[in-house]
């Protein structure tokens, strides 16, 4: 079953979604007797009113346990160089990598459960010298999955003891993607102008979702 477009049946239609996953689970089931694999799935079918008590993140697990779908797929690394601020740190990059493995440069050795903490952590680093008084200092980041996929961007760093720091990559990320997608309607914007530029950049919605619905982005690890 496509992970993609099961969540978004099961966000769109749950009613349609749970019998589908039932059938799919018992399927998933290995086992040579076909007299057990009928009992399995009467028992999961019979099992509706159960699958409809939990929430859309506990069936999405429930399909990645029982691999009716594919997990979401992990960072490999995640690469930062501060481009503002003081000299000394300035064009150092580090990199965080989510697995052992060979690398050359400056890297800190994180595990793909805590790679997401571990940015944050370089980041926050970073504010400790960075600017007060709402300035902020730039800093690229670079993140890579482990299929090759590549997203990158620019952190506005400000000082540690400023509101509102960009020093969460997780959120950053998040929050440009689910923009993009028409799931976020900034304040600022407000709904109408944000419908008029959803409408306005449909052709790029496609790419953002594939970022949504299978990539590790950190504020979506069910």
């Amino acid at each position: 079953m496509d992970r993609m477009e099961f969540i978004k049946l099961l966000q769109s239609n749950r009613d349609q979604a749970l019998p589908l996953l039932a059938e799919a689970v018992a399927e998933s089931i290995v086992t040579p007797l076909e007299e057990a694999k009928r009992i399995v799935k009467d028992i999961v079918t019979q099992g509706y009113t159960a699958l409809s008590s939990l929430s859309n993140d506990q069936l999405i697990w429930i399909a990645q346990d029982c691999q009716v779908i594919v997990p979401l797929i992990k960072v490999k690394l995640i690469w930062i160089d501060r481009a503002e601020g003081l000299h000394s740190e300035c064009g150092k990059p580090v990199t965080i990598l989510a697995e052992p493995g060979p690398y050359e440069g400056r890297f800190v050795l994180s595990t793909p459960g805590e790679v997401w903490n571990a940015a944050r952590h370089e980041l926050s680093k970073i504010a400790q010298t960075a600017p007060k008084g709402g300035c902020y200092d730039k800093t690229d980041f670079k993140i890579e999955w482990t299929d090759g996929q590549v997203y990158e961007g620019r952190a506005d760093v400000k000082h540690i003891s400023e509101p509102d720091n960009d020093t969460d990559l997780s959120d950053h990320v998040w929050g440009f993607i689910t923009f993009h997608i028409g799931k976020r309607a900034p304040a600022w914007m407000g709904e109408k102008k944000y419908r008029e530029f959803m409408e306005q950049n449909r052709a790029y919605i496609a790419e953002f979702e594939g970022f949504y619905y299978l990539y590790d982005l950190g504020m979506n690890t069910y």
